[in-house]
């Protein structure tokens, strides 16, 4: 995996070329990468049980200066919280063999997987320990907001 830091700050003009949402909408449990789409509805988080990936892809290749940011809604969709590191979930975390959180990677042209560590968050101070189930997400969605500039 490459990871990128989904906290990026745009290094071009400044101006921006386009914007485009992505998501992959299976909700099965395990990795998928077939069913990516777009749109600023995003996703909703289906049963996931295990460390896994959602593959994403968008119309424009990828460019110098462009940026992706991890979005969630916890309210179907109404409003967006970028870059969602909160209690509820973190960024890509990992303490011995136990990962947390999610992250965007493994990042071509035109697509990139976004990997759902095996548990959203830390539930406690035990390093390395049990963190809280992606389970309970109702009503949660999620999307990856692609910004490209000129």
């Amino acid at each position: 995996m490459n990871p990128i830091d989904t906290k990026l700050i745009s290094q071009s003009t400044g101006i921006v070329k386009s914007i485009e949402y992505l998501h992959n909408f299976n909700q099965t449990d395990g990795s998928n990468t077939t069913d990516f789409d777009s749109g600023p509805q995003g996703a909703k988080f289906g049963t996931m049980t295990g460390q896994q990936f959602k593959r994403i892809s968008w119309r424009l290749p990828l460019g110098p200066g462009d940026v992706l940011e991890f979005e969630l809604s916890e309210n179907n969709g109404q409003h967006w919280v970028k870059n969602a590191d909160s209690s509820l979930m973190c960024s890509w975390s990992q303490q011995t063999t136990t990962v947390y959180g999610y992250q965007v990677a493994n990042l071509t042209a035109t697509t990139a997987d976004v990997y759902f560590g095996l548990y959203r968050n830390v539930a406690t101070g035990a390093y390395g320990a049990a963190g809280y189930a992606w389970t309970g997400l109702s009503g949660y969605r999620w999307r990856v907001k692609k910004t490209a500039y000129y």
